[in-house]
């Protein structure tokens, strides 16, 4: 458990690699590079459980030590590597090594540390549905990619193969989309959030399983916070007596195209988001503009359904 005031010496940097990862302990001031294997870093944390592990998001990379490093009882922070780069910069950083890299994510913890999320590992469930849903949409692509075959005019020899590999992918998105929906009602809690989320005018099934697989927190934080997570806080850029435009960013980009999807949807089906929508129009904002707002609006009225309902779920329960 980390004091309220953390210093340096309560995190525990980690840069990780396919084979290695490599740990910086500021607490003792040394710097080491082991195996991304259990068993190694079983060994290591089993030395370090009274630390935080601050690593970044590495494709899943990650994966095994977060899940030995939560098993132990040990805080995790699974940070942004944007964030950590513009703060190497600042620094005056500007070199870029493994150890470097895992002494910087223990000093960006330390001096960031009220602003990090501890990590919440998802259910085998979670785990499953995101794994479903990203493989869905790789195969939504390529099908795509091969109807555009279709049309070129020198791929006219080529027609029945490209065909035939648009059913088989067809076929594939179908076994997938199967899967999605036996996974979700075998799991209570998945079915209630879902069942949450399509009450909502707009969203239907599809939209509400992407958004639970790319985004496992909602219900779980205020509005500002599931924006921010989402990449749909508007930011402020004013400098002396100019007021420059708000923009949006940096948060999850599969979750910010679901829900622009989906706002275009709300923006025409939903009575109190077509208001919403159409009273900005009215005051002059572009359409483009209006829809990120409608998306965001949106996620803040999914985020405090799901919460409700959890609360609800939980009083019931006590």
């Amino acid at each position: 458990m980390l004091s309220q005031t953390p210093t340096q010496h309560h995190f525990l940097g980690a840069d990780v690699a396919k084979e290695t990862i490599t740990f910086h302990c500021p607490a003792q001031g040394k710097t080491q590079t082991i195996r991304n294997q259990a068993r190694s870093l079983r060994a290591y944390f089993n030395k370090h459980t009274n630390q935080a592990l601050v690593l970044e998001a590495t494709g899943g990379y990650e994966a095994k030590a977060i899940e030995l490093a939560l098993s132990l009882g040990m805080t995790v922070y699974r940070v942004n590597p944007y964030r950590v780069r513009s703060f190497m910069r600042a620094s005056g950083q500007f070199a870029k090594t493994d150890e470097l890299d895992a002494q910087a994510l223990a000093t960006f913890a330390a001096q960031h540390h009220n602003n990090l999320r501890p990590f919440k590992q998802p259910s085998d469930n979670e785990k499953k549905l995101c794994q479903l849903t990203r493989r869905r949409d790789e195969l939504i692509v390529m099908r795509t990619q091969e109807k555009n075959r279709l049309q070129a005019p020198d791929n006219q020899n080529l027609q029945s193969d490209i065909k035939k590999h648009v059913r088989f992918l067809e076929k594939q998105v179908q076994e997938i989309e199967e899967q999605i929906i036996t996974l979700v009602q075998q799991d209570d809690a998945l079915t209630h959030k879902k069942e949450v989320l399509t009450d909502v005018a707009g969203v239907d099934d599809v939209t509400a399983t992407n958004l639970l697989a790319a985004l496992p927190e909602i219900g779980t934080l205020d509005g500002k916070g599931i924006a921010s997570l989402a990449g749909l806080a508007p930011f402020a850029k004013d400098s002396g007596t100019k007021t420059g435009r708000r923009r949006t960013g940096r948060g999850r980009t599969n979750v910010r195209r679901i829900l622009f999807m989906a706002a275009l949807s709300a923006s025409r089906y939903n009575a109190q988001i077509k208001e919403f929508y159409n009273r900005l129009i009215k005051n002059g904002k572009k359409p483009m503009v209006a829809l990120i707002a409608v998306a965001r609006k949106l996620l803040v009225i999914l985020n405090a359904k799901v919460r409700d309902a959890l609360l609800q779920k939980l009083v019931q329960q006590s």
